[in-house]
């Protein structure tokens, strides 16, 4: 009956019943229920037809088990978990997975990950996720997920050749978080990652992570920073790099296109961190609307001082110029934006957050476009240097006003107990 079917979608309520209801979308397979067991795939094995296909709340054993699908299933969507995002929308081949044994993937899933354009997994074996990743270098994918796996120390291998390049065509989005051993995204050399069509790369909870491929001192320094000319990534619309070790981002000086479609930046709990960016590379990042900074107690300035050019650049290019939301919260030594005899100017500023930042002497002059400070949409600034003085140095000057005043109050007490001591003599 199955080699006939046609324009129907098998709803498999629970095992062993089967309601047949006519679809507009030919050749499709649609399971839904609280277990979708092996038992319940294998109805699909006479399917000789079929085009797409659904599974929802998969059991976590299917993925082990051998399977023959269809050979022309081009679109599908296969959860093993309650997780769902409308990024799956987005996408015809979607797999999320969450994988907690060591033991192999089922040949079934192995297929489908090669062909999957939306990878999502979970669990401390996502290496095996990785492992048939490795044979085609993610070139299918267009959006990554990887979470929660204490295993993963490497993404992929390089092939040893010298003068390797890596170029992931299709990768769209990148989110790593949690993965507590990753060190590189490869385990040796390569001479350079490109990253043609990455909008977002979001590294999240990596504690180990160096680099993008191991080198000689195997750490990320002012001279081996995260980003440099030998990754590119020219497309890239958001970066949010959360609770890293690194203390270096990025190089003084970055090829032209660098970084000038981003959008969105955020770095939160980077505590090695003394800077963020050079003035070079703030005038490549003339589209950032939306900078966050939280976090970083060693930060003591957010744009770094270059020698003399970093001060030609800002004389002559606004800072940001489209800049629209700025945050910095929790950067103790943080004592200036950028350290420059020039005035600094955000047209289009419109929503600023500054907290514990108990050190802070100067961000900006020209700020015409504010309408929203701290959490506050009455308030008016005419000079923001001014109200950071007012709110921060005052702050500092009454706590050390306090000290002062306790010290007299206990040396006075000093005195009146010396006097009723002598007194008493």
């Amino acid at each position: 009956m199955h080699d006939v079917v046609r324009d129907v979608a098998i709803s498999i309520v629970s095992e062993g019943e089967h309601n047949f209801m006519a679809v507009p979308r030919s050749s499709f397979a649609g399971i839904h229920s609280e277990v979708v067991n092996y038992s319940t795939l294998s109805e699909l094995k006479s399917l000789s037809r079929l085009t797409a296909l659904t599974l929802s709340k998969c059991a976590e054993d299917v993925i082990y088990s051998n399977l023959s699908l269809s050979s022309k299933l081009t679109w599908y969507n296969l959860t093993v978990s309650d997780m769902r995002t409308s990024i799956m929308d987005d996408y015809d081949r979607n797999i999320t997975l969450e994988v907690m044994e060591t033991r192999p993937l089922g040949n079934w899933i192995c297929h489908l990950l090669k062909e999957s354009e939306l990878i999502r997994s979970t669990g401390k074996s996502s290496y095996n996720v990785l492992t048939e990743l490795q044979q085609n270098k993610i070139q299918n994918v267009k959006c990554l997920h990887l979470a929660r796996s204490d295993l993963v120390k490497h993404l992929l291998k390089s092939s040893g050749r010298r003068h390797e390049i890596i170029d992931f065509l299709n990768l769209y989005e990148l989110k790593l978080q949690y993965i507590k051993c990753l060190t590189h995204f490869f385990n040796d050399n390569v001479e350079a990652i490109k990253f043609p069509q990455l909008r977002k790369m979001i590294f999240d909870e990596l504690p180990k992570f160096q680099n993008f491929w191991p080198t000689t001192n195997n750490s990320i320094t002012i001279s081996n920073p995260l980003f440099h000319e030998k990754v590119s990534c020219l497309n890239l619309k958001e970066l949010d790099i959360y609770s890293s070790n690194i203390s270096s981002l990025c190089s003084h000086q970055l090829p032209i296109a660098y970084f000038s479609k981003l959008e969105t930046f955020e770095v939160k709990n980077c505590r090695k961190l003394r800077n963020l960016i050079s003035p070079s590379v703030t005038r490549l990042a003339r589209n950032l609307r939306i900078q966050l900074i939280e976090n970083c107690v060693s930060m003591e300035k957010v744009i770094t001082q270059e020698e003399q050019q970093g001060e030609e650049i800002m004389n002559n290019e606004p800072l940001f110029p489209l800049l629209e939301e700025l945050q910095l919260e929790g950067l103790p030594k943080l004592g200036h934006f950028f350290l420059t005899n020039c005035a600094l100017e955000f047209p289009f500023l419109r929503d600023v957050k500054i907290d514990d930042c108990p050190v802070i002497k100067t961000l900006s002059v020209s700020t015409p476009g504010l309408a929203w400070v701290n959490y506050d949409d009455g308030v008016e600034v005419d000079d923001f240097n001014e109200w950071i003085q007012q709110r921060f140095n005052s702050k500092e000057q009454n706590a050390s006003e306090g000290t002062i005043e306790s010290d007299k109050s206990e040396a006075n007490d000093g005195d009146r107990f010396e006097a009723a001591d002598d007194s008493e003599g």
